[in-house]
């Protein structure tokens, strides 16, 4: 217990509360995360003090009351915000499946316990008295399971967001789904088709970054398929094609784990093949192929982000890595320059990891890692050695053009990319006198 971690505001809080004669426990993932052996990031209290209470005992701090109605004051503690809420009763069922009709605020801890979602997180702390554990909990958080306090169903039908948190601390904690809650998963999923776009979008990317990420997507799919509901694409595609090892899914599911925790490069290996099903055809050889599956993949992939408010960034960068995740080059530096000007130096890179996942997801036998890792090894000596691979590099700009006579509607641009192109060639140097000597041949010759 001495080697316990919390938030110094949060134990502050805890003491003021105790002597001034009220019960005050740090409740939920900051316990649970220290019985894990892991740093918590938040530390929320709850307390027997009514919310009128809370606000006498910390009258001398700015508080933040938003979420009173609920039980939640906010406590400014040394610049941390501190939330404090009430024991409570969830007294109606709810209407919406995700908020109470009504609450009542109760002095008893167990009360607000039992009510809660998981066991894992109803455990509270208080320096005084240690752990308190009144669901088992530490039993649970010993076992690595996720399991829901008392009946499942019912505690997936007043808040259906349960059902994606729960495969959500399945992947990151790395724990596994006690069975009859399992099964409740499944038969309340429909439920999450009342849930928000935004919700369920916070939900996936923090379940794609964690350390099982593959087997929730994989174990799940029918649950995430009635949020995104084209995720249901990737199941029963299978590959027949002595590049695939595995059907789509299954792939799917390897190369998210292939690839670093990053939630756009995740979205791009959950998405990356979404569209493959449709683009299938059986060729002479007797094999499945999947032409134009990037670009389809792309597009579908746009639709999806953009309902589900992804940041615009977001957006662009996995449909990018998407449309170009199966582009191969022939491995020369020339080719190398054009994709980094296409599509620019992060993508290029973040590429390569696309690629590396994917190949990882493949058959053994047709790995390409040699051939991906030398186009990224080219690329770093090109950066290295600040080679010309874009308009901004080049030795000579529109404004060098037009001082030389060339006038504004010559097409200027257009002679600048020619330039480029020829740089890029090395059928001339990026010198600004021999480029300019080459833009009045083109000029002259009219080419």
């Amino acid at each position: 217990m001495k080697n316990f971690v919390f938030n110094k505001s949060a134990l502050h809080a805890l003491d003021m509360l105790n002597c001034a004669g009220f019960e005050a426990y740090i409740v939920g993932g900051a316990v649970r995360d220290n019985l894990l052996s892991k740093i918590p990031h938040d530390c929320d209290i709850a307390t027997s003090a009514l919310p009128d209470e809370t606000l006498s005992v910390f009258s001398e701090y700015k508080t933040v009351t938003v979420g009173i109605r609920h039980g939640t004051v906010g406590v400014v503690i040394d610049g941390d915000t501190v939330e404090i809420t009430t024991y409570r009763i969830d007294s109606q069922a709810s209407r919406d499946h995700r908020h109470p009709q009504s609450i009542t605020f109760s002095r008893s801890l167990s009360d607000d316990l039992v009510r809660r979602d998981f066991t894992i997180n109803a455990l509270v702390y208080s320096p005084k008295t240690g752990i308190t554990d009144l669901v088992g909990g530490i039993e649970d958080c010993r076992n690595r399971i996720i399991r829901a306090i008392g009946e499942p169903e019912q505690r997936f039908k007043e808040d259906a967001l349960r059902i994606l948190r729960c495969i959500r601390f399945s992947s990151v904690l790395g724990f596994d789904i006690e069975e009859n809650t399992k099964k409740a998963l499944f038969t309340q999923k429909k439920l999450l088709q009342g849930i928000s776009v935004e919700r369920i979008y916070s939900e996936l990317t923090k379940t794609l970054c964690g350390i099982s990420a593959g087997s929730a997507i994989m174990d799940y799919i029918d649950i995430w398929a009635e949020a995104i509901p084209e995720l249901a694409a990737l199941k029963n595609e299978p590959q027949n094609n002595p590049h695939h090892l595995y059907d789509v899914l299954k792939h799917t599911a390897i190369s998210i784990e292939s690839i670093s925790p990053r939630p756009d490069l995740r979205l791009t290996m959950l998405l990356h093949d979404i569209s493959k099903g449709e683009c299938r055809t059986i060729g002479e050889d007797g094999f499945d192929h999947f032409k134009g599956h990037q670009e389809k993949s792309a597009k579908a992939a746009e639709k999806i982000l953009t309902r589900l408010h992804a940041e615009g960034s977001t957006v662009k960068s996995v449909c990018t890595l998407i449309e170009y995740h199966d582009y191969r080059p022939s491995a020369s530096s020339e080719n190398v320059k054009r994709l980094l000007n296409k599509i620019g130096e992060r993508a290029f890179f973040d590429l390569m990891e696309v690629k590396l996942a994917d190949d990882m997801a493949h058959s053994p036998d047709t790995s390409s890692q040699a051939y991906i890792l030398k186009l990224k090894e080219m690329a770093d000596k090109i950066i290295a050695q600040g080679e010309c691979y874009s308009l901004k590099q080049l030795k000579i700009c529109g404004g060098d053009l037009i001082d030389m006579g060339i006038k504004p509607d010559a097409h200027i641009s257009h002679i600048l990319l020619k330039l480029l192109d020829d740089v890029i060639n090395e059928r001339c140097p990026n010198d600004a006198s021999a480029l300019k000597k080459l833009a009045f041949e083109y000029i002259k010759n009219k080419r």
